[in-house]
This record gives structure tokens, C-alpha cells and sequence, in this order.
């Protein structure tokens, strides 16, 4: 019997593609590069961050670009642009509780 469930939050309960699309373009401005399109961006998701700088010659050290990122999506989401909840979440966490399912 299932008794509690898991559920990822960037993607899954909220979208949170503009945020993170704002954040890698501030990344990639810091680093010299031209920000890319928001469609550009869901192109480039098929692969993460740290596989996008280095298909465009960018070097990183992969803890301090975890912390950038980190720091600046923060930023973003709190001043700007905040994930967004998709319209069901709340009815499906409540209806998740009902059922006596940890969250």
C-alpha cells in the first residue's frame, strides 16, 4: 500500500520555465554571451544547464555555477517572476491528503 508521495515541484506542481529561462540568460550576460529567446531555451532544456554552457564553449566550475544559479533564480523568483502553481495542484495535494498519503 502506498502511504506517501513524492512529487517534484519545478515541473511538476508549478511551472517554473521563465524564472529559470531568466536565469540562465543573467548566467550566460555575466559570462560575456547575448541572451537566447524563450523558444530558443525550451529548445535547449532537452539537456541541463551545466551540458548547455559546454555544447557553447563556455568552462565552469560545476559547484560555483550551482551557487550562481541557485542565488540568482532566487533572486528572480522572489522580485520578479515567481514559478507559477499550476491550476490543479491545490485540488490534487488536497485530494492526495484525503486518501491518508503523506506529502
Amino acid at each position: 500500500m502506498i502511504t506517501e508521495i513524492i512529487c517534484d515541484w519545478s515541473g511538476t506542481l508549478s511551472d517554473d520555465r521563465i524564472p529559470v529561462w531568466m536565469t540562465n540568460n543573467e548566467l550566460l550576460k555575466s559570462r560575456g554571451r547575448s541572451p537566447i529567446s524563450f523558444e530558443e531555451f525550451l529548445f535547449a532544456t532537452e539537456i541541463n544547464l551545466f551540458e548547455y554552457m559546454k555544447k557553447i564553449g563556455i568552462t565552469f566550475e560545476k559547484n560555483a555555477l550551482r551557487n550562481e544559479f541557485k542565488t540568482t533564480y532566487a533572486e528572480i523568483s522572489r522580485n520578479s517572476n515567481p514559478p507559477m502553481i499550476y491550476y490543479d495542484t491545490v485540488e490534487f495535494l488536497k485530494y492526495l491528503k484525503s486518501g491518508d498519503k503523506r506529502i
